[in-house]
């Protein structure tokens, strides 16, 4: 009895724990990152920057920015009110010569990457100052333009050398602890770190500007542990990393400069999501470079050249939620289609996008057509900048789609590198031949006329080719011969047919049995499995008399 109960619950627990995974399939989810609010403008009054460069949030939610130009620390609330600043263009302790970043520690005390005077200096949260370190030089201790400054749990200091190509480390006083790194792309090396974190776990994470890479070293000893990242645009690939940030579960933000974005991975550098875009509205950057996390997970971004800071909030969607996008253009009235379906005329906000991958095209009489594929998250709310030139004089466009897209392109006769959809920009203008191949369908070939600064759309109406079927039929018994639309195949069961697409009457026959007669729907390169059970003429003679038998005792029963 008791084995039984152990067996039964068992089966109730592998049940239980089957739902639970069903269940979560259908609700998986992909955070994504909402724009909150923004402040700041170009100028030298208060609450406005000449480039922002660091910014850094305490535990109360204040927020300190880096006025580079300015040479000045500005202070905030979290909702961008102006609060304190401090500072001046200058050489003496409290002044400044391009303050490029700026770092709190657990005390909420403020540490400034004071970087073309060569130091850091330490301040207490209402500007003043407590202690400076460093001079110009190459020997521990001394900078050669100090790029980014942050510190640790235990109050150490970490400082990128930036045209020293190393990291020091010093003590929460500002005495030499360690050094690590020199130029060159080989683990370990650098060229041109710019910003750096520490996390929890005493990992350093360096934004290896020109190598495009983020580095992770031991805090203890300097020793390389591990790099991700390459030169691109794709998820996980940078344009210049810039600003670095990290949150209490260890996440990493990367400010990802030239291709005017944020980034957010795992410590072990593993990709999770992306936001932002080139331009000036909410959510877009110019050289996104500060960027700091507060104990919600709410990010500021340092937005450089658009001289503002910006906040954004977590967000996380169920999969299947909508995404959106912001695009504009130059010049404006650019028309824009997505999935080859025309949408509007720029400046234009697009809803209701399925997640995933679509491509966008952008035309205007006398430009060269545009196209790009955008893969979207699930409610990402993006934006897009595109620019089209000008149409040189002769020359015209060829913009080609297919359904299905993936077609290989051919251009007069010459295999062009291309599937569809895909733009031809420089293209003569004058007749011009246009092939389209496909596995699966017909090759679809047409000629066109392409006029000068005009664009000529090439849309492949596709045959798919009849791939031959092949049905495998059985029956019961076996040695049935097989007949199609009446016409011996001269094989018995079991048989393997190879046949076109259609339909047709598939009859068997074997002595002794009724003829088994059954309607054959054939698909292009389908597959299918027929068996058959045969009724034998004794079989049938039985049931006959059974339905006469039916029918006396039903009409004795109503009398």
């Amino acid at each position: 009895m008791q084995v039984q109960e152990y067996k039964r619950d068992w089966i109730l627990l592998l049940i239980a724990a089957l739902l639970v995974v069903v269940l979560f399939q259908g609700v998986q989810a992909k955070e994504t990152y909402n724009f909150v609010t923004e402040w700041g403008e170009k100028g030298t009054s208060l609450g406005e920057f000449n480039t922002s460069t660091g910014v850094a949030v305490d535990n109360a939610g204040n927020v300190y920015v880096a006025d580079y130009q300015n040479n000045r620390i500005q202070k905030f609330t979290s909702e961008g009110r102006y609060v304190a600043s401090w500072g001046k263009a200058g050489t003496a302790e409290g002044q400044f010569n391009r303050p490029s970043e700026v770092a709190v520690d657990l005390n909420g005390d403020v540490y400034v990457a004071d970087s073309y005077n060569n130091r850091i200096q330490k301040f207490r949260p209402d500007g003043t100052l407590y202690f400076s370190f460093g001079t110009n030089g190459t020997g521990p201790g001394q900078f050669n333009q100090p790029e980014s400054v942050t510190v640790d749990l235990k109050g150490n200091i970490y400082v990128t050398d930036r045209l020293n190509n190393r990291i020091q480390k010093f003590s929460s006083d500002g005495k030499f602890l360690l050094q690590w790194g020199s130029k060159g792309s080989g683990n370990g090396e650098f060229n041109y770190p710019s910003h750096l974190v520490v996390d929890s776990l005493s990992n350093v994470y360096v934004a290896d500007f020109y190598n495009n890479r983020i580095q992770r070293f031991s805090a203890d000893d300097g020793s390389f542990l591990g790099m991700w990242g390459s030169a691109g645009s794709g998820n996980g690939q940078f344009a210049y990393p810039d600003g670095l940030a990290v949150d209490k579960k260890g996440n990493i933000y990367v400010a990802d400069g030239n291709n005017q974005r944020i980034q957010k991975f795992t410590g072990d550098g593993q990709y999770i999501t992306q936001w932002g875009a080139y331009g000036n509205a909410n959510g877009q950057f110019d050289q996104p470079e500060g960027i700091a996390v507060d104990l919600d997970g709410n990010v500021y971004v340092a937005d450089k050249n658009n001289y503002r800071v910006q906040k954004f909030a977590l967000k996380v969607f169920p999969d299947d939620t909508p995404a959106q996008i912001g695009i504009t253009s130059s010049p404006t009235g650019v028309e824009i289609s997505v999935d080859d379906v025309y949408k509007g005329i720029a400046p234009l906000t697009i809803t209701g996008i399925a997640p995933g991958m679509h491509t966008f095209s952008f035309t205007k009489p006398g430009y060269i057509t545009q196209s790009t594929n955008y893969t979207f998250g699930p409610g990402d709310s993006a934006s897009m900048y595109t620019i089209l030139h000008v149409v040189p004089p002769g020359i015209g466009t060829i913009s080609v789609r297919s359904n299905p897209p993936g077609a290989v392109i051919s251009l007069d006769g010459l295999l062009t590198g291309k599937t569809t959809p895909g733009d031809f920009n420089d293209v003569n203008s004058g007749a011009h031949t246009v092939s389209m191949s496909m596995l699966g369908y017909t090759t679809y070939t047409t000629i066109v006329t392409v006029s000068p600064g005009m664009t000529t759309m090439v849309n492949a109406a596709w045959t798919p080719v009849d791939k031959e079927g092949v049905v495998f039929i059985t029956s019961e018994p076996s040695g049935a011969a097989v007949y199609i639309d009446d016409q011996s195949k001269g094989m018995n069961t079991p048989a393997t047919l190879q046949i076109k697409p259609g339909k047709y009457i598939l009859k068997l026959t074997k002595g002794g049995y009724k003829d088994n007669v059954a309607v054959l729907t054939v698909g292009s390169g389908e597959v299918l499995q027929v068996s058959k059970v045969m009724i034998s003429g004794f079989e049938g003679i039985l049931a006959v008399i059974a339905l006469v038998a039916v029918v006396l005792i039903a009409r004795k029963c109503r009398s």
